[in-house]
């Protein structure tokens, strides 16, 4: 992907999809993140949300690393 077009997709989830929050020092979007995706996961794999609830493994233990990295973790850098 060209970098205009990459920062284009940066700037658009900044700006469209309010993610600048999550990089502010405070994170103070990321509570309300966790929470809509926790209810998204809840309804789109109910038995699976169910087992982790029996496990006690709450959403944010890693959804929150999904958010902060936006998927950055996967993009290939050619040297």
């Amino acid at each position: 992907m060209p970098e205009e077009d990459a920062f284009a997709v940066f700037a658009t989830l900044m700006r469209e999809y309010k993610f600048r929050g999550l990089f502010r020092r405070s994170m103070a979007d990321l509570p309300l993140r966790l929470y809509q995706f926790d209810k998204l996961f809840a309804q789109t794999f109910p038995e699976l949300h169910a087992h982790f609830q029996d496990l006690m493994v709450p959403v944010s233990s890693f959804a929150s690393q999904w958010f902060l990295c936006c998927g950055l973790t996967c993009v290939c850098v050619c040297v």
